[in-house]
């Protein structure tokens, strides 16, 4: 195990138990927030490694592992969009593209004027060669967001 990982456990009892649960409330009622912070620490580390490395393999399995986990015990939360986002970024470092796709989508049904899911999902278009697509994603995000400045630049940068 890399030493940037190390996982985190809820406490047992006392002290401990009371301000993790109090965490878990705070981010909307994650279920098990103790798998979301190594996620996303495990995701960002993976950015900072060359891909096809034994580093970024491990810390990408590891990202999606730990997104999944928090996202199978739970349908609705708040920041389920977020993590769903999240771990598509963890797919497509993985390179599993259709996994990512499919993340973002529901990020999208979830929270419709999620601006971040519409521009993920352009970028994954973009990255698979698809232009048209790209844009009628940015124009449906448009459709319920008209005045996003992110999605008004896309919508620029596609034409």
């Amino acid at each position: 195990m890399s030493s940037w990982y190390k996982g985190y456990r809820q406490p047992a009892s006392g002290q401990g138990k009371q301000e993790f649960k109090a965490w878990g409330e705070k981010l909307g009622g994650i279920p098990d927030p103790q798998h979301l912070c190594p996620g996303l620490n495990a995701l960002n580390y993976s950015y900072s490694q060359s891909k096809g490395t034994p580093g970024h393999a491990y810390a990408v399995q590891v990202a999606t592992n730990e997104l999944s986990y928090v996202l199978k015990r739970n349908k609705s939360f708040p920041i389920r969009s977020t993590v769903l986002l999240k771990r598509g970024k963890g797919y497509e470092e993985w390179r599993k593209m259709d996994k990512a796709m499919r993340d973002y989508r529901e990020a999208i049904q979830i929270k419709p004027k999620n601006t971040r899911a519409y521009v993920s999902t352009a970028e994954l278009y973009l990255k698979l060669k698809n232009r048209k697509e790209a844009r009628n994603i940015i124009d449906q995000g448009l459709k319920v967001n008209p005045n996003s400045k992110t999605l008004l630049r896309w919508e620029k940068k596609l034409r």
